[in-house]
């Protein structure tokens, strides 16, 4: 009885420390989709936590059948906020959230079978686990950088083993209790660590702006390496570039690179901080009449590209036109401009 009061009280402690997190997000940050996120997910978990203690006789059955909902959910919400928290570019789709409920009205439905319903949360948490990892080679946020780790290590792992247990071990035997114990006790430190994290790291990814403080102070000598290795050696045209090599080409740790391109350049990921440079100088051969006879799949391969997809998906990203419609837009500017001054030359003679 003590073991049950105590792992009730720390299910209870651990809601109120989310609720906590997420009312200062919502207080600071209310604006952000990534707090936004942040809040569907601290819902549903609070409904996982809150679950035993509303499904008890007096308590309204649409409660229990919303909380047993949320925590179902889980799964999926932690899948929604890792690509938001950690992909700067994703943007949730029509088609992404249909995925979504579809999986989610599956495992309800498939709930009396424990195998089938805890194998759609672990494809969806595996997935999640799976992209946070492959983001980590380019994010040049130090804090975010950390965070990857300890989801990756904390939570992710965390949520894989509970849900393996919970498909594997018959409920109502001795190791069924033991595991909800531990589960509890862990989820009151994770949660702390995990609570903590957020704090420290939401402030650096909802900034939009460059660091001021940064801005003000003249250029570093490892700053003008890199502006040389950018502008004259034009370093970005390498295939494959990664953030590592450039630390190395630069002779310097590579996470006092990712911390200069972040604060000084303003760029959150290497990617956008790449594909910058490499759009901006494909600007100026597309716009170019002299150049007309470069394809634009040229144009991509010289400028690190392995293919035409990611080339089109960035320049329409930062210029908000395909390659070929800037191409056609630019060159009629350049004809009209000629045109003009060969008429004002015409009048003067």
């Amino acid at each position: 009885m003590a073991l049950v009061t105590i792992t009730a009280a720390l299910r209870i402690a651990a809601a109120s420390q989310l609720l906590l997190v997420v009312t200062l997000l919502l207080r600071d940050h209310r604006r952000s989709r990534i707090t936004a996120a942040s809040a569907l997910l601290v819902a549903c978990v609070v409904c996982y936590l809150l679950l035993p203690f509303v499904q008890q006789p007096g308590i309204a059955p649409i409660v229990g059948q919303l909380a047993s909902l949320g925590a179902l959910a889980v799964p999926f919400a932690f899948w929604l906020a890792a690509r938001l928290y950690f992909d700067d570019s994703f943007r949730p789709t029509f088609r992404q959230n249909a995925v979504l409920l579809g999986l989610l009205a599956t495992r309800a439905l498939v709930l009396p079978w424990r195998l089938a319903a805890a194998g759609i949360a672990i494809a969806v948490v595996a997935d999640g686990l799976r992209r946070i990892h492959a983001g980590a080679s380019t994010d040049l946020l130090l804090s975010r950088l950390r965070l990857r780790s300890v989801v990756l290590l904390g939570t992710g792992t965390y949520a894989l083993m509970v849900l393996v247990a919970e498909a594997t071990l018959e409920r109502g035997s001795l190791a069924s209790g033991a595991l909800s114990a531990a589960n509890d006790i862990g989820l009151f430190l994770l949660v702390g660590a995990i609570s903590i994290a957020i704090l420290r790291v939401e402030p650096d990814l909802v900034r939009t702006n460059l660091r001021r403080d940064a801005l003000a102070n003249p250029p570093t000598i490892l700053e003008k390496k890199l502006d040389r290795l950018v502008e004259e050696e034009q370093v970005f045209k390498i295939e494959g570039l990664t953030i590592g090599a450039l630390a190395e080409r630069l002779g310097e740790r590579e996470y006092k690179v990712r911390q200069l391109i972040n604060a000084r350049l303003g760029f959150r990921n290497f990617g956008a901080f790449l594909s910058h440079f490499r759009v901006r100088e494909a600007c100026k051969l597309l716009a170019d009449p002299a150049q007309r006879h470069l394809g634009v799949a040229e144009i991509a391969y010289g400028f690190g590209y392995s293919s035409l997809g990611p080339f089109n998906r960035a320049f329409k990203e930062i210029v908000g036109q395909t390659p070929t419609d800037y191409r056609k837009d630019a060159l009629a500017r350049a004809m009209l401009a000629d045109s003009r001054i060969s008429e004002v030359s015409f009048k003067n003679s």
